[in-house]
Formats: C-alpha cells, sequence, structure tokens
C-alpha cells in the first residue's frame, strides 16, 4: 500500500503506511533497513530534514546489522544530502569527507565520483567557486578513468553552473559544448536531453529567448520519448523564457502543460506558483488566486509545510492587492500559526511582517504596532539582516501614516545605515526614501532633499545581474520612480526648476538604462577582445565578492572579521571595475551612450545645444497634475499645468488617438484636440511666441499624441505654426546632435520593402514596394533597394554601413512586455542565417552609417509605457547604434497617402532640415487628401530635429 501510495504521488498516505510497516516489522532488520530507507527519501523530499536524518540512521544500523557495509555507507551519503538540504553545510561537508575516504578504501568508483560531485555542490552553495571547480575537476576525472559516462556529462553541467553563477560565459558554453558533444557521441539520450536543457538555461541568461526555446524543444522531445520524470521541469523552463520574450499567453500555456506533464508534488507546486504569478503581473488576480489555491491543495495533501506557508503568504498579498484586508490576514495568520508549529523563526518573522502590512492597509496602526516591535527584537536575535531591514522599513511605514515621524524617520535612518553596512542597497534606497518623507512631514525640506538625493544615488548605482538576478522581476524603475518624483515637486516647491529638470533628466536616463539591461542585450561594438576579455574579468570579480560577502554574513554577521574582510573585497572589486570602465569610456565614448551609462547630461549642455528659434517643453506625469519645463539658449522655467493626468491621458488615447487609429475626424475628435491643447501648450504660449521649432519630451500617454494635430482657440493646427520633433531623453537630444556634426557620409540611401512573410498574420504589402521605387526614382544609383525573397534581415547586418538613410517599409511588431523584442517583420524564407524578424535587441550592435532611419511601417514608433521611462522599443535601439534620427509612424498608415508623403520627403531631404522637410510634405498630403490626420499626420521625427546652426 505504502509503495502504491508513493508511485501515485500520495506522500502523506506513503509515510502513514511505510510507518505501520516498520510497527509490523518490529525486530526484522531486513525489512526495517529498506522500510525506513524510503521513509527518509520521503521525508527528505518533503522537507522534514530531522525526520529524514532520523529514519536514515535507522535504517543504516539495520543494514549494518546485516553486514551489508555498501548499503550503510550509501545511507550515509543520503544523511549527508540530509544536512546539506537542511543549510547545515558544514556538517554535511564533514560527512561527505569521512564517506570519501571510505568508498575509496572500499574502490567504490562511482561511489567516489558521487561523493566528490556532492562535495561541488556544497562549495558551490558556499560562492566557494574555486573549490567548486577542484571537486568537480576530480569528480569528472575519475567518472571518465571509470568508463562513468553519463556521471561525467552531469558533472560537466555542474562545472558549467559554476562558471555560469561566476558570469564567465565563456568559458560555461566551452564546458557544455564538451558535455553535448560526449552526449551525442556516446548516444546517451537522457544525458543529451540534460545538457539541451542546460544549454537552454545559459541562452536564456544571455538573453536569447529564441535559443533558448530551440533548446528546450529539443530536450523536450528527447524526454517525451523516454518517458523522462524531468519533463515537466523542461517544460516549465519553456514558459519561463516565453514569460521573459513578454509572450505571457504561451508561457501560461506551457506552464499548464508542464503541470500535465507529472511533475513532483513539490516541483508542481513551484510551477503553479509562477503561473499564479503571470496572470498575477497580468492583473488577472482572481485567475491567480484560483491557481495558488489548487497547489495550496497540492502541499497540504502532501504535507509540505514550507511550500504551504509560503502559498498562504502569496495569496494573502493578492488578497491585499485586491483590497480584501480580512481575508488576507486570515491567510497570513494561517501561515504565522504553521510557521510557528514547525519551529521556522524566519518564516513566522515574514508572516508578522505581512500581517502588519495588511493591518496598516486597514488603517490599524495600532495593531500593526504591535505586532511590529516584538517582531524587531525577533529579527536582530535571528541574525538575519534582509528581515531586520524588511521589519525596520515596515515599521517607519507605520510610524510615518501615524504621524509619528520622529520615530518614522529613527526606524528609516537605522534601516539606511543597517543597509549600507550589509552591502543591501535595494533595502537602502527604500529607508532612504522613507526618511525623505518623514522629514518632509516634518517640514525639514533641505533634510528630506538630501535624504531624496541619497535615495536616488543609490538606485543609479545598482546594475541588474550583480551578484545574480531574477531574469522575471518586473522593470527595475517602475517602483523607484516614485523617488526621482518627490524630490523634483520638492524642488518645484522650493524653487529650483533647473534641478528640478536635472532630477526628471536623471530619471529618464535610468529608465532607458533599463530597458537595455532587462533585453539583456550586451552592446561591445568596437571594443577589442582584450577590452571584452577585461571587462567579463571585471564583472566576474565584482560577482564572486558580492557573493562571499553575502556568505560571510550568513556565517558570521556583520561585525565578523570575515564579512569586514570580504565587504572590504567587494569594495575594492567594484573600485577596479569602476576605474576600467571609466577608461574605456573615456575611450569609447559612444559605447557608453549606446549601453545607457553615459553620464545624463545637465539642463545647461541642452541649453548650449539649442537654436536661437527652437524652444524643448518636457512634460512630466505625475499621479496628481502635470508639470512642465520650457528650455531655450537663454532660460529654464517650470510650470504645474494643475491638469489631471488621468483625465488627459484618458482624451489622448480615447478621444484622439482611437479616432485618429480608424480614421474619424469630427467635430468631437476636434473639440478633443482644442481641449489637449487648452490643458498642455496654451499655458506656455507665451514661451513658444516666436518660435519656429518645438521639441517635445513627453510623459506617459503623450508620446502616443501626434502634437502636430493640436488645434489652438483659432482652429489653427500646431504644424500650421511650426515644426515639431520628439526626444526621450535630454542626452539623447544632446548626443544624437553630436553625433549629426561628426557624420560624413554620401546621401546614398538603403531600402527594404514588401518583404516575404510565411506568417498567416502578417498581410504582404505591395504598396510598399510601389512606395520604394518611386523614392528610388528619386535617387537614382544611389539607392539600393530590397524587394520579396530578398528583403532579409542579414542584408541590414551586413551591408547598413555607408548609407546616409535606412528605410524599412514593412510590419512593426512591439512586444508590449519586453520592449527590446520588438522587432520589423522582414523575408522569412528557408536557408537564411537568421529568423527573419530584426529584433530591437540585435540593432545597437549593427554597423550603422545613416544619419536616419525611417521605419514606414505599422505603429513603428510604439512600445511599452512605464513611468519614468516614456515610450520604448525600436526607436532607443537605433539611438543605441548611432542612429541619430528616427521616423516613425503611430498607426497603421495608409499606402496611397503615405508613398505621396515620402516621396515629398525626400524631395526635399536632405537638401533641408528633416524637421523641416517632414513639415512640408505633411502639409502637402494634407492639401492632398484633405484635412483628416489620419492620412497626413501618422510620422513623428524622433532624435536630433534640428541640427545646431
Amino acid at each position: 500500500l505504502a509503495q502504491l501510495y508513493e508511485m501515485r504521488g500520495v506522500a502523506d498516505k506513503a509515510l502513514e503506511f511505510y510507518g505501520k510497516a516498520a510497527d509490523a516489522f518490529a525486530g526484522q532488520p531486513k525489512y526495517l533497513a529498506t522500510i525506513h530507507y524510503k521513509l527518509g527519501d520521503l521525508n527528505l523530499a518533503a522537507g522534514k530534514y530531522d525526520a529524514a536524518i532520523s529514519a536514515y540512521t535507522i535504517s543504516q544500523e539495520n543494514f549494518e546489522a546485516l553486514g551489508d557495509t555498501s548499503k550503510a555507507a550509501l545511507i550515509q551519503s543520503s544523511i549527508a544530502l540530509a544536512y546539506m538540504q537542511s543549510g547545515e553545510l558544514t556538517r554535511a561537508e564533514t560527512m561527505y569527507k569521512t564517506l570519501l575516504e571510505t568508498v575509496r578504501a572500499a574502490g567504490d568508483k562511482a561511489g567516489s565520483v558521487r561523493v566528490l560531485r556532492n562535495l561541488g555542490d556544497i562549495a558551490a552553495t558556499r560562492a566557494a567557486f574555486a573549490q567548486a571547480l577542484d571537486y568537480y575537476a576530480q569528480a569528472r576525472d575519475e567518472a571518465a578513468a571509470a568508463g562513468l559516462e553519463q556521471d561525467r556529462i552531469m558533472i560537466l553541467n555542474s562545472i558549467a553552473l559554476v562558471h555560469q553563477s561566476r558570469a564567465d560565459l565563456a568559458a560555461a558554453r566551452e564546458v557544455l559544448d564538451q558535455a553535448l558533444a560526449l552526449a551525442e557521441a556516446g548516444g546517451d539520450r537522457l544525458a543529451l536531453a540534460a545538457t539541451l536543457h542546460q544549454k537552454g538555461i545559459m541562452a536564456l541568461h544571455e538573453g536569447d529567448a529564441g535559443r533558448a526555446l530551440e533548446l528546450y524543444r529539443k530536450s523536450a522531445d528527447i524526454k517525451k520519448e523516454l518517458a523522462d520524470s524531468t519533463l515537466s521541469n523542461t517544460l516549465a523552463e519553456m514558459g519561463r523564457a516565453h514569460y521573459f520574450a513578454g509572450n505571457y499567453k504561451e508561457a501560461r500555456r506551457l506552464y499548464h502543460e508542464a503541470l500535465k506533464a507529472g511533475a513532483s508534488a513539490d516541483a508542481s507546486i513551484t510551477i503553479g506558483n509562477n503561473l499564479a504569478m503571470v496572470h498575477k503581473m497580468q492583473g488577472q488576480l482572481d485567475y491567480a488566486l484560483e491557481i495558488f489555491e489548487q497547489s495550496l491543495e497540492t502541499a497540504r495533501r502532501n504535507n509540505l509545510p514550507y511550500h504551504t506557508s509560503f502559498l498562504l503568504n502569496n495569496i494573502g498579498v493578492a488578497l491585499r492587492e485586491k483590497g480584501e484586508y480580512d481575508a488576507a490576514l486570515e491567510k497570513h495568520r494561517e501561515a504565522l500559526a504553521l510557521d510557528e508549529q514547525s519551529g521556522d523563526r524566519l518564516g513566522a518573522l515574514v508572516d508578522r511582517n505581512n500581517i502588519a502590512a495588511a493591518l496598516r492597509l486597514k488603517g490599524d496602526f495600532a495593531g500593526a504596532l504591535e505586532l511590529l516591535e516584538p517582531a524587531l527584537k525577533d529579527a536582530r536575535g535571528i541574525g538575519s539582516y534582509d528581515d531586520l531591514l524588511r521589519t525596520l522599513i515596515n515599521l517607519g511605514e507605520t510610524y510615518l501614516l501615524n504621524s509619528n515621524f520622529t520615530d518614522a524617520a529613527g526606524s528609516f535612518a537605522e534601516a539606511a545605515d543597517t543597509a549600507e553596512k550589509t552591502n543591501n542597497p535595494e533595502r537602502r534606497w527604500n529607508a532612504l526614501f522613507g526618511m525623505g518623507r518623514a522629514f518632509e512631514s516634518q517640514n525639514s525640506e533641505d533634510k528630506a532633499a538630501d535624504a531624496y538625493k541619497q535615495a536616488v544615488e543609490v538606485i543609479e548605482t545598482l546594475r541588474a545581474g550583480i551578484g545574480g538576478g531574477d531574469d522575471d522581476k518586473s522593470y527595475f524603475l517602475v517602483d523607484k520612480v516614485k523617488v526621482y518624483i518627490r524630490l523634483i515637486e520638492l524642488l518645484h516647491k522650493q524653487g529650483k526648476p533647473e534641478e528640478a529638470l536635472e532630477y526628471y533628466e536623471r530619471m529618464k536616463a535610468r529608465g532607458l538604462l533599463d530597458i537595455i539591461q532587462k533585453g539583456k542585450v550586451e552592446i561591445d561594438k568596437g571594443l577589442s577582445p582584450g577590452e571584452k576579455a577585461q571587462e567579463a574579468e571585471h564583472r566576474i570579480l565584482v560577482a564572486e565578492a558580492a557573493r562571499a560577502y553575502a556568505a560571510a554574513l550568513a556565517d558570521g554577521g556583520l561585525d565578523s572579521p570575515a564579512a569586514r574582510a570580504a565587504k572590504q573585497q567587494l569594495d575594492q572589486a567594484r573600485d577596479a571595475e569602476k576605474r576600467f570602465k571609466d577608461g574605456l569610456y573615456l575611450a569609447h565614448p559612444e559605447l557608453a551612450f549606446a549601453r545607457g551609462e553615459s553620464k545624463p547630461v545637465t539642463p545647461g549642455e541642452v541649453r548650449a545645444t539649442l537654436n536661437a528659434d527652437e524652444i524643448l517643453v518636457a512634460y512630466l506625469m505625475t499621479g496628481e497634475t502635470i508639470y512642465a519645463w520650457t528650455v531655450t539658449r537663454d532660460s529654464v522655467k517650470m510650470f504645474d499645468l494643475q491638469q489631471a493626468p488621468k483625465k488627459v491621458e484618458f482624451m489622448v488615447d480615447k478621444k484622439l488617438r482611437s479616432a485618429l487609429e480608424e480614421g474619424v475626424w469630427g467635430s468631437s475628435q476636434q473639440k478633443a484636440s482644442q481641449q489637449l491643447y487648452e490643458a498642455i501648450l496654451k499655458p506656455l504660449e507665451p514661451e513658444l511666441a516666436g518660435r519656429a521649432v518645438l521639441g517635445v519630451l513627453p510623459d506617459g500617454r503623450l508620446y502616443e499624441m501626434p502634437f502636430i494635430v493640436l488645434l489652438d482657440g483659432d482652429g489653427k493646427y500646431l504644424i500650421d505654426k511650426m515644426a515639431v520633433y520628439y526626444t526621450p531623453s535630454l542626452s539623447v537630444l544632446a548626443e544624437t546632435r553630436r553625433a549629426v556634426r561628426e557624420l560624413k557620409n554620401s546621401d546614398k540611401v538603403l531600402a527594404f520593402a514588401n518583404p516575404t512573410f510565411a506568417r498567416q498574420d502578417l498581410a504582404q504589402l505591395p504598396g510598399t514596394e510601389t512606395e520604394v521605387k518611386e523614392i528610388a526614382g528619386i535617387f537614382g544609383d544611389r539607392a539600393t533597394v530590397h524587394f520579396h525573397d530578398d528583403a532579409i534581415e542579414d542584408h541590414i547586418k551586413r551591408y547598413g554601413g555607408g548609407y546616409r538613410i535606412l528605410h524599412l517599409a514593412s510590419h512593426g511588431l512591439l512586444n508590449n512586455n519586453n520592449p527590446m523584442f520588438s522587432s520589423i517583420a522582414m523575408s522569412q524564407i528557408q536557408d537564411q542565417p537568421d529568423d527573419g524578424y530584426l529584433q530591437a535587441r540585435e540593432i545597437p550592435n549593427i554597423e550603422l552609417d545613416a544619419e536616419l532611419v525611417i521605419m514606414s511601417a505599422c505603429e513603428s514608433g510604439r512600445g511599452r509605457l512605464q513611468p519614468g521611462e516614456g515610450i520604448l522599443g525600436l526607436t532607443r535601439s537605433f539611438f543605441s547604434a548611432g542612429v541619430p534620427g528616427i521616423a516613425a509612424s503611430l498607426w497603421e498608415v495608409n499606402d496611397t497617402a503615405t508613398s505621396f508623403l515620402m516621396r515629398t520627403f525626400y524631395s526635399l531631404y536632405p537638401k533641408e532640415r528633416a524637421v523641416d522637410a517632414l513639415r512640408q510634405a505633411q502639409l502637402a498630403t494634407r492639401q492632398e487628401f484633405g484635412d483628416n490626420p489620419n492620412l497626413w499626420a501618422p510620422f513623428f521625427l524622433i532624435g536630433f530635429g534640428v541640427p545646431k546652426e
């Protein structure tokens, strides 16, 4: 009965009947040895380490009574594994070292390989990577000598994982290639599947979701063929790859398939939790809760207390987001009871923080404080610094809401100081932000501004991937933009418009860096092999030092000699990396801009780039109002437009933009256009007067609005009064103008149109072919055009240099979840080196000499809107590739009108400035096709706009 329940995955019943069997066979070592071994395995799988060790020990004693020393030694390995999984690494290591002598003395080569591999695992867990590699190397060599090829391949996979953890991706790839070659040569299908799976993880770590999926599919096919129990893991990884690339629908499907593939209880719970988190991120809280509950039922049925507790907390957090605070409290309190029963002090501390957060949201500050003050004492005693910081910040937030500003500032200050000492910048900026709000509530504006500025400094030193990272977390800046906004509002209140604009620009610049890092884009164009190797080595050293410091903190605490020495090494590694990068960017200034790591320009530097007839207007949408800066050669001014952002964005999205997409332009739309002009431009009219060119730095939905269609009080379009261009940040504007001055290329154009699509949902574009042929007629032998099967992305990658203009007439495919995976659809034909999609993440490393890229495609200029980041997507990638100007479309274009507009534009450009040529082409198209902006206003210019005289 126990064996049947075990085969069916009903762990609690299996444990019950093995226990009854043990009672029935009391005094009979022959049976007790095997039964207690089974009890050990089941308890180990359930995370019940003490029970597992006890059962294994009884099994070992019975095997010894039977004289079976080899099985007794095998069980010694299981006991060590239980200690290792419970976190008692030193005890496990001691046992494995003793066991290694035993198995070697007995000539057990397989046992020696297994023990060496476990010792390597322990060292890797401690981030002692050199020691781990030494153990793995011994295990690999012994496995090779003994002909244990499958073990050898699996050990190579472990070695690759260590190299990946060290951020030495080249070494990881080399080792995985060795493992793959061995598996293929030996015909070991299971080892081949495991290696393909590991290579998929590697590809995803490098940001190549397409390659990762290809490897996962091959692994999954083999596992299906062999009916391997780890198939669910590979299917779940495929789901993670789609999730990373923003394909949430496919991620959900694969997570469901993984659940059906017969995952173990704990694996199915993890997969179910990931699936629920996907729905939660998409705002589908009810469905997420349903899946959380299903996973919770599995955890309870299999008597898995740890899984039960974290699922209860996840359910509680989701209920808090729904505003169901009482239901959330019930779940968090149930988790607390469970963790207290099992003796999980850390889990109980997390539970108390969650209960306090729910009480605070309910307005029960006294109840929250009643929990948090003793929780703080517990946190100090446990020695988990992250949990101490969480509790201090939670306590500070509660004091703040309860108007106890002095105690709030004290809690936040202690948290900020502790976070700095323990190398926890994520908690530190949160604490500093809390300090700022506490000081501001006490009318200590200078202290508040200083705290906010310190928080910004911490945020801007954070870099994705140092010491490990989570590919699945949402955008870096989303929860941090509030710090910048609070500081900007305070500086406006203090009458410091230029300094406020400086921090606005820093917010925009950090957002642009975020999308590059989120897209895992490795930009190394122009670096020598030696520079690439040096940069990788610095990255490895910092990552290793960060992990070593974390391990030292966990072992000995903040004030231990080992922790102090590790912190000193981490600081030295970071300083060395900074010095190297400073020198690298001095030698390659364009690289810093391409990576989004250049120092943001100051408002004064931007003013120096502007022309006399030019004005720049930058917008910021907060939760309550809209701010605007006007920047000219002579001044920077800041205005509170006193407009509700949600109302303005509703007018843009529902009243204006949707109508423009559908080609509707009646009195209702014209009224909305006038209302928007009144809201965001009329208050600035004294500054706009006499200017011929308007540069717009939009925010939020304003980036999706063509400013040229706004109607003033006299019924005139803005385009009738001035030319308009856009820029995503002040730094981009300054850099693109510098690039224009340095470009010395010909007037040649490279154009692509009407590619051959394999996908049924992509319509062919014969109108674009007509458009490009007309352009080619203007340029004559200075034009190179590619149509149909010849319009492949490889031609852009190989021949994109040497042309002043790059014209892409195709579909723009937007990825609103990860903008760096947005793409332009090119020809999708067999036997080409690429997949037929020119992705945003590929563009920065293409050699381009173009002054202007025109994306005459459907919605090519749109991308994901995130707080503080503005519009993202393909446009930013072309800036990273060194292109100073991009023209893109905001909605699906009309072939005939677009052909006319482009023909007119190219008859003027490059003889005239791009911004003036586009304005004249749009005016001519309006005169030719009528007043409907759907036909003449879809294109907008992003970038240099007006080169400095």
